[in-house]
């Protein structure tokens, strides 16, 4: 479960035995959610994710996984999402930081406020996975160091209306 933090945000990473539960660390399900914020003391970290707390082994987790056609208006700003507060541990995801999958859309990743990036690294694969939907935007984030792309778009599924994936310097 979530830990919470003095400042406000919440901890969505390992258990007390170092790994989480089997999947995901935060799954948004519904519609306009505000996870983190672009104020001071509401990041939520999500790290450490997808093993099998029985084995250790990997079982295909991601940060933040929004996964219904009804996930659509969230706000995702101002998270750390495979690394700590500091952004400086590895604290991966087993997959994805972030995916966005079965139609979800309208989806907020980060934003144009000061504060509303959210810090997105070291994760297994991509740091955004949009698989699939239409109108999700991803602005302002730290995206570096995860072993895929930093920011994947899908065109077997017409991810973003087939819009092609920014080139990043």
């Amino acid at each position: 479960g979530a830990l919470p933090y003095p400042s406000g945000g919440r901890s969505f990473a390992s258990a007390p035995s170092g790994r989480s539960n089997h999947g995901s660390c935060c799954r948004c399900t519904s519609s306009n959610n505000r996870i983190g914020g672009n104020t001071p003391g509401l990041p939520n970290v999500m790290a450490n994710n997808g093993y099998d707390p029985l084995t250790g082994t990997p079982a295909g987790g991601v940060g933040l996984l929004i996964d219904t056609p009804g996930g659509t208006g969230n706000l995702i700003q101002g998270n750390f999402i495979g690394t700590d507060l500091t952004g400086q541990a590895v604290i991966h995801n087993e997959v994805d930081g972030v995916l966005i999958t079965a139609g979800a859309s309208n989806n907020l990743i980060g934003g144009p406020l000061p504060g509303a990036g959210n810090t997105i690294l070291y994760n297994a694969g991509a740091g955004v996975n949009l698989d699939s939907g239409t109108a999700n935007s991803v602005l302002n984030n730290g995206i570096a160091f995860n072993n895929a792309l930093g920011i994947v778009l899908n065109p077997a599924t017409n991810a973003n209306l087939g819009q092609r994936a920014p080139s990043l310097s």
